[in-house]
């Protein structure tokens, strides 16, 4: 009798754990979903400007997880130095489709890749608003990078 009450206790705690992961999926599947559909901005010009934003935000998020971070254990469930690019890549252009641009007051202390992302739209918004329709602009809104990295 104590030995199924235990099984029936590890088993609920498998599937919450399965539960945490099919969120994290489904996160992953929704940065994925907005980076695949942004490489039109590939097709531009000879410039692949979505690669060239990846790289930006891919660059700086090593140097934050080496730097600001350094000795920070991350466990397997917190999103990837790649998917993390992939996401602020995305996210620099969904905010640029809504937001003001930022001031040249703020190219001193704001990322770059931010700057490149506002130019991006400025320049290719209607091929840009093309291709995300019907993506899931709500759910992409809720993500959070410190939820994504967190340990546990």
């Amino acid at each position: 009798m104590i030995i199924q009450g235990f099984f029936c206790i590890f088993k609920f705690h498998l599937i919450k754990e399965r539960e945490k992961d099919m969120i994290t999926n489904k996160q992953k599947t929704l940065i994925n979903d907005c980076y695949d559909r942004l490489d039109v901005l590939n097709d531009v010009t000879w410039t692949r400007y979505r690669d060239d934003l990846f790289k930006m935000e891919r660059k700086s998020e090593r140097d934050h997880r080496n730097t600001w971070c350094d000795g920070r254990e991350y466990s397997k469930r917190a999103i990837s130095i790649n998917d993390s690019a992939r996401f602020f890549a995305c996210k620099h252009i969904l905010d640029a489709l809504v937001q003001e641009p930022p001031s040249l007051k703020g190219f001193l202390s704001l990322k770059r890749s931010i700057f490149y992302g506002h130019s991006l739209v400025a320049n290719y918004r209607t091929r840009i608003e093309r291709c995300l329709d019907g993506f899931n602009f709500r759910d992409f809104k809720q993500l959070d990078y410190v939820d994504l990295v967190k340990s546990e």
